[in-house]
């Protein structure tokens, strides 16, 4: 017989929500990020443009470069 465990802290939210949250870290973010979710290690955009963290600090990194060689 196989036991059920109920996480403590999110009684209300539906075990395959559960599954998809914590294991594959299938994440909605709120507020000015609402659209936005995560999804393993990729940021997804509400058109499903994804970006994995390495790009999006070369992104930045690029960002930084950029504004420092026209100041």
């Amino acid at each position: 017989m196989q036991a059920t465990v109920t996480c403590w802290h999110c009684q209300a939210e539906h075990p395959e929500a559960h599954h998809a949250r914590i294991v594959q870290n299938h994440t909605p973010l709120y507020g000015p990020w609402a659209g936005w979710r995560m999804a393993g290690r990729d940021l997804v955009s509400p058109d499903g443009d994804r970006i994995n963290p390495r790009r999006l600090a070369g992104l930045l990194w690029r960002e930084r470069s950029e504004n420092r060689l026209r100041a």
